[in-house]
């Protein structure tokens, strides 16, 4: 089993240029960092859809976790956040799911975010499909969050104008070879210049590695990347240098 490790990758690029900074084998894992002029950031290019999941954390409704900790409970190598939340429980940040998720098939939430947001579901056949929040969960999905704005619909950038901040952003896709593209963006670390990315950049950073099929998630200060015990992306709020506690993490691979 070869596992090079964050770290031991130096000198490694991608046929794009982008360092590699870890090679799963296992778990059929490239992750490499992305730089923009404004941002830095990691991609995980996961060649296995089945081993994709949404997962809840263990005090949904109760109390949010980290990424890293839901990853954990659920024996994975690899996870990002998913869907938004209500930020407004003090008490209990990340507790609250705003709109609906589905976690290997268990349903959480019962109110849909208004229109205009979308929906990703994973189906039993292993693709991603991208819907509006308003339309029924498919009978054939298995996993599905929701937020906004879509980003690639059937090979095409279907975002063109607004959010185009520079913000910490968390975007998940799917290429025409049916691999998983998680990718997480820092932003606001102000001091080392790493400003954030625009939707639109994501889009295309997404798009350079054939995406089919991708969506925005929950950024901010939310966005972090967690592989095997350690975050390969910094949190932007020093209160939480894990990251936010959050309902819901997008989980790959057994750890």
């Amino acid at each position: 089993e070869l596992i090079v490790a964050p770290g031991e990758a130096d000198g490694l690029a991608t046929c794009h240029g982008d360092p590699v900074i870890a090679i799963d084998v296992p778990n059929r894992i490239l992750l490499v960092e992305i730089n923009t002029p404004n941002s830095r950031g990691v991609l995980a290019i996961a060649k296995d859809p089945s081993a994709l999941s949404f997962a809840a954390s263990s005090g949904i409704g109760i109390y949010g976790e980290t990424v890293g900790t839901i990853a954990q409970q659920n024996g994975a190598a690899l996870a990002i956040t998913c869907g938004a939340f209500h930020g407004t429980n003090e008490e209990n940040p990340g507790s609250d799911l705003a709109g609906y998720a589905m976690c290997s098939g268990t349903s959480y939430g019962s109110e849909h975010l208004p229109a205009g947001n979308k929906r990703v579901e994973l189906h039993k056949n292993d693709l991603f499909y991208i819907t509006d929040t308003q339309e029924p969960v498919s009978e054939h999905c298995t996993d599905a969050a929701e937020f906004r704005p879509a980003l690639i619909i059937d090979g095409e950038i279907v975002v063109k104008t607004g959010w185009a901040g520079l913000q910490p952003r968390v975007c998940l896709g799917q290429s025409d070879q049916y691999e998983i593209l998680m990718l997480v963006m820092e932003g606001r670390l102000f001091a080392d210049g790493a400003l954030g990315a625009s939707v639109l950049e994501c889009a295309n950073i997404l798009k350079q590695h054939n995406a089919m099929q991708a969506i925005n998630l929950d950024g901010g200060n939310s966005a972090m990347m967690w592989y095997r015990g350690e975050y390969l992306t910094r949190s932007c709020d020093s209160d939480y240098p894990d990251g936010r506690p959050v309902p819901t993490a997008v989980i790959y691979g057994t750890n």
